[in-house]
């Protein structure tokens, strides 16, 4: 094409779109369109674990943890359970190996009620957020 011919067309290209105008969207479409994204925003929050679960876990671990304690012997405990007698058991005697003093039993249980402490507030900073 020659360059006379490149500027008809793009004359008449310019007063086709000038004669066609802009098109206006309708009156309710910016509102139809926040409605939309506000609802495609909102979700239900469904936890992955329930607070029954965490409550089922916790009292599992609790449970475990006094059953070790009070049977610190391993080979006794399973014996009377009458799961496995033939197995030795003596290099795995780790809970009565060891031994914390009373101000270290103390610091370890106020760092862990001050973790889950700071858990809790946590998560529920996080989720004000979002309401």
């Amino acid at each position: 094409m020659s360059i006379e011919e490149e500027k008809k067309l793009e004359a008449i290209t310019r007063r086709m779109i000038q004669d066609s105008g802009l098109e206006k969207p309708s009156a309710g479409f910016m509102n139809r369109v926040m409605l939309n994204i506000q609802k495609e925003q909102q979700y239900a929050y469904t936890p992955l674990i329930k607070k029954w679960g965490w409550y089922i876990i916790a009292s599992l671990l609790t449970a475990i943890t006094v059953i070790l304690i009070k049977f610190s012997d391993r080979s006794t405990f399973l014996e009377h359970l009458g799961v496995v007698k033939k197995i030795d058991f003596s290099n795995l005697d780790i809970v009565s190996k060891l031994q914390f003093s009373d101000t270290t039993s103390f610091v370890l249980i106020m760092a862990f009620s001050l973790i889950l402490f700071q858990m809790y507030l946590i998560k529920k900073m996080y989720f004000k957020q979002f309401k």
